[in-house]
């Protein structure tokens, strides 16, 4: 199913979004649409990551909500350069994982 969003962008944006959409080779329904998922990812991503950092949330809830396994998420902690925090809960999951 799917539902149609409108926008308004400034003439600028707009210029710019042309522009990469014929550098992209693709029309401009498709690419708008990897923009809007990859920034949603972006988000997402970010959004994870800060509540993890603020121990919001653990290893494994913000692997399950970026949909990665722990190893990902430990690797993309290690990229950014951010502490691991190992919690009971991620710790409980690792013993019932045995």
């Amino acid at each position: 199913m799917t539902k149609i969003i409108t926008t308004r962008v400034d003439t600028n944006t707009a210029a710019r979004l042309e522009q990469a959409i014929t550098n992209a080779h693709t029309d401009k329904a498709t690419f708008i649409r990897v923009l809007i998922t990859r920034g949603l990812n972006e988000v997402e991503t970010e959004d994870s990551l800060k509540r993890y950092k603020n121990g919001e949330i653990s290893l494994g809830k913000m692997s399950e909500l970026l949909n990665m396994t722990k190893w990902d998420a430990l690797d993309m902690l290690r990229s950014r350069k951010i502490a691991f925090q190992l919690s009971e809960e991620d710790i409980r999951e690792d013993l019932e994982a045995l």
